[in-house]
């Protein structure tokens, strides 16, 4: 019935568009414009549809509009680099507007979808930085709503690096904000509020306790978000109804609580399909089989984890763990049922994709998975191959894979123990040398004059030390033809005293002294610690995170990663 609804309301709006084909007025497309918005997170092609609707517009804020949002709506798809062009030509169309009232409230939707965007880049500086643009606009016009949503993405980059004290604290400002204002939006922009709100706070609460199993205080947080949201503020959005049902589902499952997991699992999986939501759908197929699987019903595990395979060969980009996880539970099922074929089968899938499970973040199922270690599930699957072995031959492919990662294994043992003494002195020499201050020599060395006069050379070396004492190499421009652009020198001289002071060429010291900044950084500052590799790389100058790691490791040995997890263990013992 709902889906007639919305396919009718399509129609007769592609009418009017079509009879009309003229500009729109303000007023239409507020319409059309608020109907986009709605359809964001339940339906994309509904929403591309009025996308596309607002593009035939003339007026530039319409059509800088129609771009912000197609690139919010195309990057959740993993088009982000197309998104970002998107963005960056809305952005360009703004610039050059009239600030008046409407162009602004506009504007400022427009930079929260290229936060968005790049959000869903991972690429949290940047997000960062476009949400702060956006959050000015709303100040600029006492906006309080938008600024509390703002502010709301802004608490969901503090989630997405696992800082869940503070992305919980502004959610809850943001909540205090929204109350402070219901009676300045309608009743259904106030529950649709709400209920993000709430329901961020759900998913904060259960990523905390992923963190902090003994906790279970946290996942009773977690539920009373969840309950709130469906109870009170859900109405007719389906994306939190939907989302909030399965990841109930998630903290029965955790609390082993199987029929009441299974019952809102078998809800979000209804709503998911009847909606064609195949994310929702993928997650929740995955946790119905893995319930009927601890339950021992096994033909009803068999059918849902082979809708897993369905979804995921349908449609790449979901999750990889699942499909992994749900290969290896067939496995396990065909060889009780005695269908030995089929057990191969499935026991090739999974040895086939385990090992790229480590390359992606699974944020939207149960994490069962990890009840049993990677080591195990392998064993259980080489035994299943063994037991099988003179039944079809080609298990013996199976058995030397895993003869070969076991002998695997062991040499990384052996070779753990041989190195694990040498690795820690060399984290204990590099923190002592970093603490000591003696990381980098930066004291001038008196040598023989170049050909320039000794005052040019020391009024060059002083205007270049100024620039290293006001932290100007942290800035990724900073090279040494913008050096000597500043200082008044060319880069032959520039170079030449670098060389005689330092005795390193230009660009092997400024490596050192960014690299000497987030070694410090790593050391004394709790929070720079949970900061990611990407993040940074952009602190300290580094374009991106592949150039940095490989010139952290040239000068320390190891990667950043190794040494902020051995300053953690020291920090904590």
């Amino acid at each position: 019935m709902r889906n007639s609804i919305i396919i009718i309301c399509l129609f007769i709006t592609s009418i009017l568009f079509s009879q009309t084909n003229k500009n729109l007025s303000d007023d239409e497309f507020l319409i059309v414009r608020n109907k986009t918005r709605s359809f964001f997170n339940t339906n994309s092609d509904s929403c591309l549809f009025y996308i596309n609707q607002i593009e035939k517009s003339k007026e530039k804020i319409h059509l800088a509009f129609a771009k912000g949002a197609k690139g919010n709506l195309i990057s959740k798809n993993g088009k982000i680099k197309e998104a970002v062009v998107l963005y960056d030509e809305a952005s360009n169309i703004i610039n050059f507007l009239p600030k008046n009232k409407f162009n602004i409230e506009n504007s400022i939707l427009i930079h929260i979808y290229g936060g968005n965007i790049y959000k869903n880049a991972k690429s949290f500086s940047n997000a960062l930085d476009v949400y702060l643009k956006a959050k000015q606009f709303a100040i600029s016009i006492n906006d309080e709503i938008q600024i509390g949503m703002i502010n709301l993405n802004i608490g969901n980059i503090y989630y997405e690096i696992g800082n869940y004290e503070k992305a919980i604290k502004i959610y809850r400002l943001v909540d205090a904000t929204i109350d402070a204002n219901k009676l300045n939006v309608t009743q259904e922009d106030y529950f649709s509020k709400k209920a993000f709100v709430n329901f961020n706070l759900g998913v904060c609460y259960e990523a905390y306790f992923a963190k902090n199993r003994d906790n279970f205080k946290l996942l009773d947080s977690a539920f009373f978000f969840y309950d709130k949201t469906i109870k009170l503020y859900s109405n007719d959005n389906l994306y939190f109804k939907m989302n909030s049902l399965k990841n109930i589902g998630n903290i029965h499952f955790y609390k082993n609580e199987l029929q009441k997991a299974e019952e809102n699992y078998l809800n979000a999986y209804s709503i998911s399909k009847e909606n064609n939501n195949n994310l929702i759908e993928y997650s929740s197929v995955y946790n119905l089989g893995l319930i009927y699987y601890e339950k021992k019903e096994y033909i009803k595990a068999l059918h849902y984890f082979h809708n897993v395979d369905s979804l995921y060969n349908l449609q790449k980009n979901l999750g990889l763990s699942e499909y992994v996880d749900a290969n290896f539970k067939q496995a396990k099922i065909y060889n009780i049922l005695k269908d030995y074929k089929k057990s191969l089968l499935y026991s090739n899938i999974y040895l086939k994709n385990s090992d790229k499970i480590n390359q992606i973040k699974n944020v939207n199922i149960i994490e069962v998975n990890k009840k049993v270690n990677n080591i195990e599930t392998k064993n259980e699957i080489q035994k299943i191959i063994q037991d099988n072995n003179s039944k079809i031959v080609m298990n013996k492919v199976f058995i030397g894979v895993f003869i070969l990662i076991f002998i695997l294994l062991i040499t990384l043992v052996i070779n753990r123990f041989y190195t694990k003494k040498r690795f820690n002195e060399k984290i204990e020499k590099l923190i002592k040398e970093y603490e000591d201050n003696t990381s980098i020599d930066s004291n001038v060395k008196n040598e023989t004059p170049t050909v320039i006069s000794i005052d040019n050379e020391n009024e060059i070396l002083a205007n270049f030390k100024n620039l290293i004492d006001k932290k100007e190499h942290l800035k990724s421009d900073f090279t040494q033809q913008s050096v000597a652009k500043k200082i008044k020198t060319n880069t032959t001289y520039l170079s030449n005293i670098v060389n005689k002071h330092y005795q390193k060429s230009f660009s092997n010291y400024l490596n050192e002294l960014r690299i000497n900044f987030v070694i410090n950084e790593i050391i004394t500052n709790s929070r720079y610690r949970e900061y990611t590799t990407q993040a940074i790389a952009e602190s300290a100058g580094f374009k991106n995170a592949d150039s940095f790691t490989t010139s952290f490791k040239k000068k320390t040995g190891i990667t950043p990663f190794q040494f902020i997890n051995e300053v953690k263990k020291r920090k904590e013992t």
